[in-house]
């Protein structure tokens, strides 16, 4: 009884997003030549935030979703925020909650109502496990790009060029990637009228990565009591290759320690096979005389 009456419900579910959206096809079709799906390199992703924005209004149909920081905190990370709203990831998440209890249904042929929740709390929990993926990724590549961009902020200030203007023309001239998405956000925030400090703070609250905040922190303060900001980015540029370096000596310290469980328990067991496999089985088929001849 429970199993027909979950497949008549995922069945009515795939049924209204059929209705609704006409065919996948068009789905997909008509976001991807919308500007939002500009950048979006993720294939998940791609598939993610179509699907999720037809199912989102379907849901917003049904049940009114309050504003959450908790569930809006990830799509901030991922930088999807834009993209989908929470009603959108809500709804998604159900869809994959439906389709992974689906599938363990399939799999465990079983109605056993626990086995089957289990799956569908796997294909619930996914969205937001690789949209913490997404922003992990992003948090490092922003990382290994704010050295250069300061030392390029430095050189721009110290010659005389304005603070925004030398931001503005580094992200120019900065490759495609997540440091270069948040320099444009602060050049529309500017050229839209918040002050300085005020966009900056914007970005530093989006990111929520701690050697972006104290940099924003440094500048603000730096900003409100007249101090020189080629001294303060100068100061922040030996700070920031410091900890670069400290980074590096910690993560080379932690490799020796994690590679001592492969050499343990494949490497060395390997290496004494080889070399005493054939001895072993000369002594097992010709007894220790078969050792010296």
């Amino acid at each position: 009884m429970l199993v027909n009456l979950f497949i008549v419900i995922f069945a009515a579910s795939i049924f209204i997003i059929m209705y609704r959206a006409s065919t996948l096809y068009y789905i997909f079709k008509q976001v991807e030549d919308d500007d939002c799906m500009h950048g979006v390199k993720s294939p998940i992703m791609r598939i993610f935030i179509p699907m999720s924005i037809h199912l989102g209004s379907v849901l917003s149909s049904f049940v009114k979703i309050k504003d959450n920081d908790r569930i809006r905190s990830p799509l901030i990370r991922a930088d999807v925020d834009d993209m989908i709203n929470i009603s959108d990831f809500v709804a998604f998440r159900l869809m994959m909650a439906l389709i992974g209890s689906l599938f363990g249904l399939i799999i465990c042929d079983s109605t056993n109502l626990l086995e089957i929740s289990c799956f569908g709390l796997l294909g619930y929990s996914f969205p937001g496990i690789h949209l913490r993926n997404i922003a992990a990724d992003r948090k490092k590549s922003i990382e290994a790009e704010l050295p250069y961009l300061l030392d390029m902020l430095t050189l721009s200030v110290e010659a005389g060029m304005d603070f925004v203007q030398a931001i503005i023309r580094i992200k120019d001239r900065m490759r495609v990637g997540p440091m270069k998405d948040e320099l444009a956000r602060f050049d529309i925030a500017v050229k839209g009228g918040l002050r300085r400090a005020e966009a900056l703070s914007m970005i530093s609250n989006r990111l929520e990565i701690p050697s972006i905040t104290s940099f924003v922190s440094v500048l603000v303060q730096a900003d409100r009591f007249g101090t020189g900001v080629g001294l303060v980015l100068r100061a922040q540029s030996r700070r920031l290759r410091s900890e670069r370096l400290v980074r590096a000596e910690e993560m080379g310290a932690k490799a020796s320690q994690k590679i001592l469980l492969p050499l343990v328990f494949f490497i060395m067991p390997t290496t004494f096979i080889v070399i005493f496999g054939p001895i072993a089985i000369r002594f097992m088929t010709g007894g220790l005389g078969a050792l010296f001849s």
